[in-house]
């Protein structure tokens, strides 16, 4: 009674459990990565209206819309509604934290909508309503550093429901593990209680009717006593003779079963008589076996000719797929002597500038990032490219964009880096977006150029997505590109903007790729990003530096911030130039 009471209430706990995982846990885990999702979603979207002029009812514009009244009022009615059954408060506090940040977050949204409600908006009659805008939704932007906030909360909660439907699951396991035991232990305590039943019953019978039955039971375990039983001359022993007689019988079965089972199928067996199923069974048996042996020799024969031309041909296509794995490798290091036969040389590049290095770490073998060097008509042009992608498509995609800048250098020559960089654009998009389609690459490149003129100590800069920092008299300063990248076909004929600056000598020029800002590290297990909050900082630690030690400093600092945990996500490239 006790144990059918305890597994009742197991059985009825692991429901419970069940329920829980199945109702709670898996659906909360579930709304809280939809509620991510619709929040990666909108942010895409703000920044598109923050960057691109369109109508009102634009399809994007309409979205986000969508999901800031619809869509993400349902998550969260549906996460309230789970909320009730989560067991710790800490995830609560949590979930008011994430809506609270989400609040701010869509007030942001909406100040970025009243600024620019329509297509007029983004004209120059608004041109400060429009700047406001974009400040809020670029890079490290307010909006940006909001939503990284509400990210890390949200992930923690998605991480701990994780871990609540974890625990239920163990939980529901052990419980049922707890049954297992206590019904071996019920087993055993049932076989204890019969041999118990056995032993009375057993000291309750005459004694000859006790050797009776011992050698009976030893019979039944297989157990053939050596020598007969001394029998009387009552019914006893006439049970006693005809267990002699059996034991006999079971002698010469076993002798016969063990000779056969040796392999010796020339042995007799003599048959107690003409009914004698057994020994008729034990007959057909033997020979039965022995014309089991002679085929299944043969089979053994065939299959090992089988497993030997079988063990050929993998040996042959082992072979085959260690030369093309060594030719694909070769292939890759070849073009990564291609593609480094394109980088500029030492001397190019300290003939340019006394004073220049480069800190240049592709993620594999080969790279999507690359940089440029070129004097021309007294002039010098330096670039740092950032294709899209790493590895081989990155790499096919740095052949390109560089075939494509010195061919539009050649054919146009000019020393204006926005003029370059809007040819480059239409190049691109015209000329190249059908090979990048064919890579299976939607984006282009994103690039910062400058030209240095020394005769006017004048810097000219232009960037497709990327700024660039400089000190002029020690001070750290910035210069932002457009937010254009080139290659995108919504952006032909867009026009980049040159920016002029005056530097003096033992100012310094920085050019960077996102592979540095954009890398994960730091104490947390997921990590965050480096960002260009910790990347300015060190600029000004490393400036008084010589070049050398520069370079070696950022390779120290990116090497501690990934801790041997964080691997390296994309391609490194930083140049310094001091004038």
């Amino acid at each position: 009674m006790v144990f059918l009471l305890f597994t009742t209430k197991t059985v009825k706990e692991g429901k419970e459990l069940n329920d829980e995982i199945t109702n709670v846990s898996s659906p909360s885990v579930k709304r809280l990565e939809d509620l991510k999702s619709y929040l990666e979603q909108s942010k895409t979207l703000i920044i598109f209206w923050g960057n691109v002029q369109s109508e009102n009812d634009r399809a994007e514009k309409r979205r986000l819309k969508s999901i800031m009244t619809e869509d993400l009022p349902l998550i969260k009615g549906k996460i309230n509604s789970l909320e009730n059954s989560w067991e710790s408060d800490k995830d609560r506090e949590l979930k008011k934290a994430v809506y609270s940040k989400m609040n701010k977050l869509f007030k942001l949204y909406r100040e970025v909508q009243s600024y620019l409600p329509g297509w007029d908006h983004y004209d120059e009659g608004y041109a400060f309503d429009r700047m406001i805008a974009m400040e809020m939704v670029e890079e490290d932007g307010a909006i940006d550093e909001l939503y990284d906030e509400l990210l890390v909360d949200l992930n923690q909660l998605i991480a701990n429901q994780r871990e609540e439907s974890k625990t239920n699951s163990n939980e529901m396991i052990s419980s049922f593990e707890n049954l297992k035991t206590n019904l071996t232990y019920l087993g055993i305590g049932l076989i204890l209680c019969g041999m118990f039943i056995a032993w009375f019953t057993t000291r309750s019978i005459t004694s000859p009717v006790h050797r009776l039955k011992g050698v009976i039971q030893s019979l039944g375990t297989g157990v053939i006593p050596k020598e007969e039983i001394e029998h009387s001359n009552d019914e006893i022993g006439d049970m006693t003779e005809a267990l002699n007689t059996l034991m006999g019988s079971l002698k010469r079965t076993r002798d016969f079963a063990s000779a056969t089972g040796t392999g010796n199928f020339e042995v007799d067996y003599e048959l107690l008589g003409p009914k004698d199923e057994m020994g008729m069974a034990l007959l057909r048996m033997r020979d039965g076996l022995a014309e089991n042996e002679r085929e299944l020799e043969a089979k053994v024969e065939q299959r090992t000719i089988q497993l030997q031309k079988k063990s050929d041909e993998l040996q042959e296509k082992n072979v085959e797929i260690e030369e093309l794995y060594e030719d694909v490798t070769a292939s890759i290091r070849y073009a990564k002597r291609i593609q480094d036969s394109i980088l500029p040389s030492n001397a190019l590049i300290n003939e340019m500038f006394d004073e220049c290095f480069v800190l240049y770490k592709p993620k594999d073998i080969v790279s999507g990032d690359f940089y440029w060097f070129l004097q021309q008509d007294g002039k010098k042009y330096f670039a740092a490219v950032d294709c899209t992608g790493h590895g081989v498509p990155g790499a096919f995609m740095s052949l390109i964009a560089y075939t494509s800048i010195n061919q539009i250098i050649k054919e146009y020559p000019s020393s204006d880096p926005g003029e370059i960089l809007s040819r480059l654009n239409d190049v691109s998009i015209s000329g190249l977006n059908r090979q990048m389609e064919d890579l299976g690459i939607k984006d282009g490149m994103d690039m910062s150029l400058c030209v240095w003129d020394e005769k006017t100590n004048e810097l000219a800069f232009a960037g497709a997505g990327r700024p660039i920092y400089y000190f002029k008299d020690g001070d750290l300063g910035n210069i932002k590109g457009d937010r254009y990248a080139i290659g995108n076909s919504d952006y032909l004929g867009i026009k980049f903007e040159t920016k002029k600056i005056k530097l003096s000598k033992g100012d310094m020029v920085y050019q960077f790729s996102d592979g540095y800002v954009d890398q994960f590290g730091g104490e947390t297990e997921h990590g965050t990003k480096f960002k260009h909050s910790r990347f300015r900082p060190l600029l000004k630690y490393i400036y008084p530096m010589s070049m050398d030690e520069q370079r070696e400093e950022l390779d120290k600092a990116m090497l501690q911030w990934q801790g041997g945990i964080h691997e390296q996500i994309d391609d490194i490239l930083v140049i310094g130039v001091r004038f």
